[in-house]
C-alpha cells in the first residue's frame, strides 16, 4: 500500500503554522474494541467527517496518539503544506464497513506480537481520539473471473472483494496460518488455504489461470514470487500486486545462534 500523504516535515519557527487540518484528515473517538476471532479484533471509531472514506478506494491510514504528551495532529501550514509536529504511528487499514451519515466506521485489525495498533487497542479506552487519513490505496476490483489471495494483513480487503462481486468465479488464496476470519459468502468463491504458500502456489500459476483480474498482497519476500508468476500472463492494468508488510531482518548474531542450535526432535 502506497503512502497518502507526504513525508513529514519538520516544524521551524520561519514556517509558522496555521491551525487547519489538511482536506483528507480528520479526528474519530473510538467507540468500542471487541474480539472478532481468535486473531482479529473489530474497532468501531465514530467521526462526523468521514463523507470521503465510504468512495471506491477501501483504505485509511489510522494516526495513533502520541503515548507520552498530548497530540499535536498534522495541519498544514501557510503554504498549504503538510507538516506533522510529532512522529506519529500512521499504519494503513482497511476500511470493512462504514456509515458515513450515521458517523462511523469499523476496521479489523490482525492481532500478532509486537503489533502497535493491536497493543493500543487492547489497552485503550472508549472516547479516546485517534486520527483518521485517506482515502487511498486502490479500490475493489470486479470481473467475471477473480484470482486473489494474501495473508491475514490482506483478509479484511479480501473480504471486501468478494463482497463486491455479483456473478463472478472467485479463486482466493488464504496464506494465513489461519482462516478464521468471517469472509463473506459467495456462489461463486473457492478457498484454498496454503500457510505461507505463496511461493507454491505461484509455482501452480506460472503454468497457467483463467482470471481478468488478479489482487494479491502479502509479505514483501513472499510476494516477489507471485509478482513473478503473474506479471508474464495479465497485463499490469489488470493486476493488483501489493507488499503490506516486511519481514525484519535477522542479524548476523541471530542467524549464528540458529545455526549452533541443535536440531528439535520430530
Amino acid at each position: 500500500m502506497t503512502s497518502d500523504s507526504p513525508d513529514p516535515q519538520p516544524v521551524s519557527p520561519a514556517r509558522p503554522l496555521a491551525s487547519v487540518f489538511p482536506a483528507r484528515f480528520s479526528l474519530g473517538r473510538i467507540e468500542s474494541v471487541c474480539w472478532l476471532s481468535p486473531e482479529f479484533l473489530r474497532v468501531r471509531v465514530l467521526s462526523g467527517n468521514i463523507d470521503r472514506l465510504a468512495g471506491t478506494e477501501i483504505h485509511f491510514r489510522m494516526v495513533l496518539p502520541c503515548p507520552d504528551v498530548p497530540t499535536i495532529w498534522p495541519m498544514l501550514d501557510r503554504a498549504a503544506r503538510v507538516v506533522w509536529p510529532q512522529t506519529l504511528h500512521r499504519p494503513v487499514y482497511t476500511v470493512t464497513a462504514i456509515d458515513a451519515a450515521a458517523g462511523w466506521l469499523e476496521a479489523d485489525i490482525f492481532v500478532h506480537p509486537g503489533g502497535r495498533v493491536c497493543n493500543f487497542m487492547l489497552q485503550t479506552q472508549p472516547d479516546v481520539e485517534i486520527g483518521l487519513m485517506g482515502p487511498g490505496g486502490g479500490g475493489v476490483p470486479v470481473a467475471d473471473r477473480l484470482l486473489i489471495g494474501g495473508d491475514e494483513t490482506a483478509y479484511p480487503a479480501l473480504s471486501r472483494i468478494i463482497a463486491a462481486q455479483n456473478s463472478a468465479k472467485i479463486d482466493c488464496y488464504l496464506f494465513g496460518e489461519r482462516t478464521a476470519y468471517p469472509f463473506p459468502r459467495h456462489p461463486g468463491l473457492t478457498m484454498y488455504h496454503r500457510p505461507q504458500g505463496e511461493e507454491g502456489t505461484a509455482r501452480q500459476l506460472a503454468l497457467g489461470f483463467d482470471a481478468d483480474f488478479a489482487w494479491f498482497a502479502s509479505e514483501k519476500s513472499r510476494m516477489r514470487h507471485v509478482k513473478q508468476a503473474i506479471r508474464p500472463i495479465l497485463p499490469k492494468l489488470q493486476t493488483h500486486l501489493a507488499v503490506y508488510w516486511t519481514r525484519p531482518h535477522e542479524n548476523a548474531a541471530d542467524v549464528a545462534a540458529k545455526q549452533r542450535a541443535p536440531l528439535s526432535e520430530p
